[in-house]
């Protein structure tokens, strides 16, 4: 590894945004790095994963399962907040942890209601099948809501209390992006559907400009370039054509 003090300006930058990237995967922020690692102090108490991970276990010792509502009256720290903030939802936690989760059951007569609008489950599981066809047979939160179908995502959150556990009840794989153990085939995945949108094959200054992820970084740590991303994504079956058109369209 280089020498901290002979790197220049771009050099060190870089490192500054590897170690941000990765301490949000580990402690949900650098912030909360910083807490555990004594640079910065803080009033509240920061635990690390393993000392969440043995509260749920905990937890599901007691009880035989997790949901929002034992977790809530075990009193157990962090809170449900803390989690949430750390892994997105209370499900995806439990499920690093290997801990069984089970959603809260919905209210007598509670059907999801927002704006005066009411979904039963049979409209939410549809509309996560119909989300899926759209992205090949998978589905991440953030397809979803660039899909514009209803329900909103919040609806579902709402009525599942995670949109992990409403797309195994609609017999939906689900994906939860993490940039550290994404794959290839995902990669290619994402930038065909980014692709399709565009209409055209994109520079790296484009891709990034536009805010799209994964971010390239991600797609070189993977041992290969943006040329051979984008071909892989070019296989994919369903985007050929557009994109064949595409670069046709820009020699002419």
């Amino acid at each position: 590894m280089m020498n901290i003090h002979e790197m220049d300006e771009i050099e060190f930058i870089s490192l500054l945004q590897k170690v941000s990237e990765e301490s949000t995967l580990r402690y949900g922020s650098l912030k909360k790095a910083l807490h555990i690692s004594g640079i910065a102090s803080s009033p509240n108490q920061v635990y690390s994963n393993d000392e969440i991970y043995a509260q749920l276990k905990k937890v599901e010792s007691e009880n035989g399962y997790v949901s929002q509502a034992i977790y809530e009256k075990s009193k157990c720290r962090p809170t449900i907040r803390g989690i949430t903030s750390r892994f997105g939802t209370l499900a995806a936690a439990c499920e690093l942890a290997g801990v069984k989760f089970i959603p809260n059951k919905p209210k007598v007569g509670s059907e999801g209601k927002k704006k005066g609008k009411s979904y039963k489950d049979k409209q939410i599981i549809d509309a996560l099948k119909s989300a899926s066809k759209i992205y090949g047979g998978s589905l991440t939160i953030k397809q979803y809501k660039e899909s514009g179908l209803k329900p909103s995502y919040m609806t579902i959150l709402k009525r599942y209390h995670s949109f992990q556990v409403a797309c195994q009840e609609a017999g939906v794989e689900y994906i939860r992006y993490n940039p550290r153990d994404i794959k290839i085939e995902q990669i290619a995945t994402i930038l065909r559907d980014i692709l399709l949108t565009a209409g055209k094959l994109l520079t790296t200054t484009e891709y990034i400009e536009a805010g799209h992820s994964p971010h390239v970084a991600t797609i070189y740590k993977h041992g290969i370039t943006w040329v051979e991303a984008i071909e892989l994504a070019r296989q994919s079956k369903l985007s050929g054509e557009l994109i064949q058109k595409s670069s046709e369209t820009s020699d002419n």
